[in-house]
């Protein structure tokens, strides 16, 4: 048993990273004609802090350097229907060896690492955050805490276009499949042996309650 999720999690990790490598190039075509977000922004110190953070990562680990690109507005049309009360902004940056360590393999390092966050237009506070992958559970929260309900193909869509612009990634023509009345498969695709997808569940009333992306070996 262990040896069949193993092997599962190994193809998930592969599809994902060919996912990543296909649409890497137009993604950061995307960023780069993006808008910079200015100093006099008011969402702007939230985002000046958390670089900052993230900065004092990298000086407390000592192993690499970062350098940023700016901040920049994020064009989500689907995400500010769904979220009318935040902001969505994105920052990239790539590691380069720290000169004052040992340096590091190539590979070890990161390149193109993007992060996107949902700050808040009322508190102008930092509310949610986005890896450029999308592998974790944490656009399933932004979903649940802003109250979304999935009832019909059309919200599922919409759900699932809002995920490709906070990510980065152009994966909108991917499907969405309805499983139950509590279940959606967002953004379905496969190879053969694996489907891959964004699995949301919805309680009784059809709110969303999580997400995840998840994977299936096919029998």
């Amino acid at each position: 048993m262990w040896a069949t999720a193993e092997l599962t999690m190994r193809a998930f990790r592969l599809f994902l990273l060919l996912l990543l490598t296909t649409n890497i190039a137009s993604s950061q075509i995307q960023f780069d004609q993006a808008i910079a977000i200015s100093k006099s922004d008011p969402i702007y110190p939230a985002l000046e802090a958390r670089q900052l953070e993230i900065q004092k990562h990298y000086a407390a680990n000592d192993y690499a350097v970062a350098t940023f690109t700016p901040w920049i507005r994020v064009d989500a049309p689907a995400a500010a229907k769904l979220f009318p009360n935040l902001r969505f902004a994105s920052i990239a940056w790539s590691e380069s060896v720290n000169p004052k360590v040992k340096p590091l393999p190539a590979h070890d390092l990161g390149f193109g690492i993007e992060l996107t966050v949902a700050v808040d237009t009322h508190s102008l506070r930092i509310v949610n955050e986005q890896s450029d992958s999308g592998d974790d559970p944490q656009f399933g929260q932004l979903l649940a805490g802003g109250k979304v309900q999935i009832v019909t193909e059309s919200d599922a869509k919409m759900v699932w276009d809002a995920f490709c612009s906070l990510t980065h990634h152009h994966w909108e023509n991917y499907p969405a499949v309805k499983v139950s009345d509590v279940v959606w498969h967002l953004g379905v695709s496969g190879d053969g042996k694996f489907d891959y997808y964004y699995e949301i569940l919805l309680d009784r009333n059809h709110f969303v309650q999580s997400g995840k992306l998840s994977v299936l070996q096919i029998k």
